[in-house]
């Protein structure tokens, strides 16, 4: 853990900070309306192949980030 770490305070629902840098790891659930509202450095789109809604999500994120990453397990 990065220097300053406290789990109660950098740790939240679907957010983890790093203290040092201010960097920051964001969660979303599965819906189609996916990363809409915000810039991201990356999107990392987990188990892709099971969204039943990957289309949609994946065109919402367009605009998002220039840097998707769908991995997945086969269906």
């Amino acid at each position: 853990m990065p220097n300053g770490f406290d789990f109660n305070k950098h740790r939240m629902s679907l957010k983890l900070i790093n203290p040092v840098n201010n960097n920051t790891i964001l969660g979303e659930s599965a819906n189609p309306e996916f990363s809409r509202g915000g810039r991201y450095s990356v999107i990392f789109f987990d188990e892709f192949a099971f969204w039943d809604w990957a289309d949609k999500a994946w065109s919402s994120a367009g605009d998002a980030s220039k840097t998707k990453f769908p991995v997945s397990t086969p269906n």
